[in-house]
């Protein structure tokens, strides 16, 4: 049986795309840099009373018109959020806050993302 952070890591992606949207991110890349996706790491999640889906945990992305390779640039983003599953069964995220925002290098493998 899966459980909840199971369950939030198959909204993996469209918890990026909330998160690369947020105003937090947008005031801290560039203009015109690109932002993609890197890793993750969903530290917690739990079902709330209303069956939404809370969650937090960290999410690195690049940014800039470079690869990942070591030295570009990389920010990790501590979250918490809500998902919620709509009349016709889509889930979306209905909140995202971004507790904290730091750079990071970019050769940072994922054993270290959630220390």
């Amino acid at each position: 049986m899966k459980t909840a952070v199971d369950i939030a890591e198959d909204f993996v992606e469209i918890i990026f795309a909330s998160l690369l949207r947020s105003p937090a991110v947008q005031e801290a890349v560039p203009d015109g840099s690109r932002t993609r996706p890197r890793r993750h790491v969903i530290d917690s999640a739990g079902f709330d009373t209303d069956g939404s889906l809370m969650f937090d945990g960290a999410f690195d992305f690049h940014y800039g018109t470079d690869g990942d390779e070591a030295g570009h640039p990389a920010l990790r983003a501590h979250v918490q959020g809500l998902l919620t599953q709509g009349a016709d069964d889509d889930w979306a995220v209905q909140s995202l806050q971004v507790e904290s925002l730091e750079k990071v290098d970019a050769a940072t493998g994922p054993d270290e993302l959630g220390a």
